[in-house]
């Protein structure tokens, strides 16, 4: 059929059902640097649960995606269910004031961003977009953590960057 679909600003004018797939790109960022803390116990009933602080940044993500979305597209947008989802996160960090005391000082000036938070801890925050960007972290088929080092001028923070493709309608 010669109809189009979607909005033409979405699509691209005269884009027809199925042809062009809509690619979605979401890239927010948070002032901090931090990773997802360890899970504490109530030691009377045992229970595990999730950090104050944690919850809370979590939280933080998951408004700058929703104020992020409505500036990109005017509105909140999610990945369909079962659609592949990738996730780039940009750690910038000056890193500790002061040099360790295992470090030579020698490699002091050149250090990279090796020191607290590890990258897989920065990652396990993407379950703050849960339910927002995507309906289970399950679609994340691709997940890039880069730890920008210590001679990145500007402030700390984390970029997010999250990519998809709505599957053709016609498949």
């Amino acid at each position: 059929s010669d109809t189009t679909c979607g909005p033409a600003a979405e699509r691209g004018a005269g884009a027809r059902c199925g042809v062009i797939p809509m690619r979605y790109e979401v890239t927010f960022s948070v002032p901090w640097v931090r990773g997802w803390q360890r899970a504490g116990v109530n030691f009377r009933s045992g229970e595990h649960y999730t950090r104050n602080r944690t919850s809370a940044d979590e939280q933080q993500i998951a408004f700058r995606y929703k104020c992020a979305c409505r500036d990109q597209y005017g509105r909140q947008v999610m990945a369909p269910p079962h659609v592949p989802v990738t996730l780039i996160i940009d750690a910038y960090s000056k890193g500790p004031k002061r040099r360790p005391k295992n470090l030579p000082t020698w490699l002091w000036p050149r250090m990279p961003f090796t020191v607290k938070p590890d990258a897989d801890n920065i990652a396990k925050l993407m379950d703050g977009l849960n339910g927002v960007a995507w309906h289970d972290d399950a679609q994340v088929v691709k997940l890039l953590v880069t730890k920008h080092d210590r001679h990145y001028v500007g402030n700390d923070g984390t970029t997010f960057t999250i990519l998809w493709e709505e599957p053709d309608e016609e498949e």
